[in-house]
């Protein structure tokens, strides 16, 4: 059974985590402003630690590829691909955007057979968005189980809420929960795949923005994300469209992905690997150049 460190620094929340075989070990993340590049290395030691493990234990590391934060991409690379140098280990890259759509599956808020759509801020109206079918019938199903724990919050954001996660092992025992929403799995998304629709892009979103992916199919379109809340006043009156509250996006959705691409041996090259940006990054500064 594969050890794999799993690092999410594609969004706000800054979220490691360690597996075994597919079982979530250890948890930690928090949701903040800025802070990735601070705590990134505390919580890979504190993962570790708590799961009472070592680095030189590991088989792999995975990494959020992006899209997403071109500053929190580049911290979360950095780290991943440092340790697989100073390790020798292989380098797993997760697209940030499925391992949402993952990850939303193992939170089971999406029924089989229906369209996914996992947003991520991109500014103004712009998101980075991708397109996925759930369907019934495949080989997957779900890896993410909680070893116990515990979990912390306070304070508060801009963007809404400042949060600090945490969750390890409790004397080896495995309870069959998910981690990020403490409910039992049911086996609800058991021999659930996803399929590409529409694979990752920058999008404009206007009120026909989605359309190309509504018509004639009969099934809901599911929003969400950090880029689906600024949606909710655009499409209020879509009843084909439905946004979800809420989902934040965490390393232990990067389970079930990298636990595939371990399978299939699909490790990047260390030395040449870079994120996903999916798009040029122009700085504020370039931009008031640019006016002049």
């Amino acid at each position: 059974m594969a050890l794999i460190l799993h690092l999410e620094t594609a969004t706000p929340t800054c979220s490691v985590a360690l597996s075994e075989g597919g079982v979530l070990l250890s948890l930690k993340e928090k949701t903040a402003q800025n802070i990735h590049a601070s705590v990134i290395t505390l919580f890979i030691e504190t993962v570790m630690q708590e799961a009472g493990r070592q680095l030189a234990e590991l088989d792999a590391v995975s990494v959020s590829k992006g899209p997403g934060s071109y500053t929190g991409l580049r911290i979360g690379v950095s780290a991943a691909k440092g340790l697989c140098y100073a390790l020798d280990k292989p380098l797993l890259a997760v697209n940030t955007l499925e391992a949402m759509a993952s990850g939303l599956l193992n939170e089971q808020k999406a029924p089989a057979n229906s369209l996914l759509c996992p947003m991520l801020d991109a500014r103004r109206m712009e998101v980075f968005m991708a397109i996925y079918r759930a369907t019934r019938g495949g080989t997957g199903r779900s890896f993410v189980r909680e070893s116990g724990g515990s979990a912390e919050s306070g304070g508060s954001t801009e963007s809404g809420r400042e949060t600090d996660r945490s969750r390890g092992t409790e004397s080896g025992r495995v309870a069959d929960s998910n981690p990020l929403t403490g409910k039992a799995n049911t086996g609800y998304n058991t021999h659930i795949d996803l399929q590409e629709t529409e694979g990752p892009r920058a999008q404009i979103m206007e009120e026909d923005s989605l359309d190309p992916w509504l018509e004639g199919n009969g099934k809901k379109l599911l929003l969400f994300g950090t880029g689906a809340e600024k949606c909710r006043e655009l499409y209020k009156n879509r009843q084909e469209i439905e946004i979800i509250p809420d989902f934040r996006q965490s390393a232990a959705n990067l389970l079930l992905p990298a636990e595939r691409k371990f399978g299939k041996q699909q490790f990047e090259d260390v030395a040449y690997f870079e994120p996903f940006y999916l798009k040029d990054f122009i700085s504020t500064s370039s931009l008031r150049e640019a006016k002049k």
